[in-house]
């Protein structure tokens, strides 16, 4: 049966890509992990590179590389960034790397932060269950501090437009115990711009209260 699309036009097919971060980033909802996890002094870059330049190489073997260079410019410092992407079957597998050399901000502020990063990622669909993890450290050059962040999660279908997202992860600093988060919620698309969601998360961080978080809402892209 076709999904209904309530009056609204079909985007184009996406990309085994942009499905792939599309999917990882409903179970591991990184900017709103990092929001919550990573403050001032830990990760530096910001979400966009002036004076940027950007090479993808060809994809072979279902491998994709992209590298990103920001210039120094009139900035104390450049940036660079490698990724690479790899699709084979039920397997899909993400690595990024990136080095930070900015200070051009305020002190104690995360402009302010040379750091050196890097992420792994990777899923794998067994039809019933996709199943997901993540690992990642960040080196704060400035603040002398390393970050270890770790993931696993899970997405089951449920119907043809539906799904149950659950998520686990932790962040720890190298001078405090971790912190740990658990998520679920439901997702469900009413049409290939829209879905409907509801989510709950427990955090425990150490030396605070235990926290829990419930949201419901409803997205549309344009």
């Amino acid at each position: 049966m076709e999904q209904t699309n309530l009056g609204f036009d079909p985007l184009p097919k996406k990309t085994r890509k942009e499905v792939f971060l599309d999917e990882m980033n409903r179970v591991v909802p990184w900017p709103e992990l990092v929001a919550l996890h990573i403050s001032p002094g830990q990760a530096s870059g910001d979400t966009g590179w002036n004076e940027a330049i950007r090479w993808q190489l060809p994809a072979m073997a279902g491998t994709t590389v992209t590298v990103m260079h920001a210039a120094k410019g009139s900035r104390p410092g450049a940036n660079t960034n490698i990724s690479a992407l790899y699709f084979g079957g039920p397997l899909s597998l993400g690595a990024s790397w990136q080095e930070v050399r900015r200070r051009d901000g305020a002190p104690g502020s995360v402009g302010a932060s040379d750091t050196d990063a890097w992420q792994l990622g990777a899923a794998y669909d067994l039809k019933t269950v996709k199943l997901f993890a993540q690992a990642g450290k960040v080196e704060n050059l400035t603040f002398k501090i390393d970050y270890d962040h770790f993931g696993v999660g899970a997405s089951v279908p449920m119907g043809p437009n539906g799904k149950i997202l659950a998520q686990y992860s932790s962040m720890e600093p190298s001078n405090a115990k971790a912190s740990k988060t658990t998520s679920v919620g439901y997702d469900h698309f009413v049409s290939k711009r829209t879905d409907l969601y509801a989510v709950y998360m427990n955090e425990l961080v150490p030396g605070r209260s235990n926290g829990n978080t419930y949201g419901v809402g409803i997205r549309h892209r344009f």
